[in-house]
């Protein structure tokens, strides 16, 4: 009544299993807006759950078969974060992996720089650099920090070995 429409149409979906469902989220989620990056590895991570949980399916009732044997027979055989790349068109396991990266180390870029990546300004691969070069640099000053405190501590047990010398010395002459 709102709309003032008259028919709605509506594809009624019967939903086989997780992966079914998942993918019918996403093509409904995607077909309303295009997704983020952030988003996508939302969804890229619940897939790679159902296929890890598959591709241990396929280990269980392999009958000793190698892996090349494997992916003759199926379709769906290969690595877990190939197969999720592929699906839902991130590209190589490599920018999976990355952006993964990204997503869980979204604190380590400018919020403008994770807002340009998550929606496509900035690469992907320059996104996962800037990360690394701040964890690398923060990783250097730990680093140094560390070495300062073991130099004092250094530095104080020479002053404590002094000290008791000079006690010991103090004493002597007392005596």
């Amino acid at each position: 009544d709102i709309l003032g429409w008259k028919q709605i149409e509506v594809n009624v979906m019967q939903v086989q299993d997780a992966e079914h469902q998942l993918m019918l989220e996403i093509d409904e989620n995607e077909t309303h807006k295009s997704f983020s990056k952030a988003e996508r590895i939302d969804y890229a991570r619940r897939l790679e759950r159902i296929e890890a949980a598959k591709a241990k399916e396929r280990q269980a009732t392999s009958t000793g078969g190698s892996y090349p044997q494997l992916r003759q027979n199926s379709d769906e055989a290969g690595r877990t974060d190939e197969v999720v790349a592929e699906r839902l068109g991130i590209g190589s396991r490599d920018t999976y992996r990355k952006e993964k990266y990204i997503a869980d180390n979204r604190d380590q870029l400018a919020p403008e720089d994770f807002a340009d990546w998550d929606e496509g300004r900035l690469s992907t691969n320059k996104a996962y650099q800037r990360i690394k070069s701040q964890l690398a640099a923060a990783q250097k000053e730990h680093d140094q920090y560390i070495r300062d405190i073991s130099d004092r501590d250094v530095q104080i047990g020479e002053q404590a070995n002094e000290l008791v010398h000079l006690r010991q010395k103090n004493q002597e002459l007392q005596s």
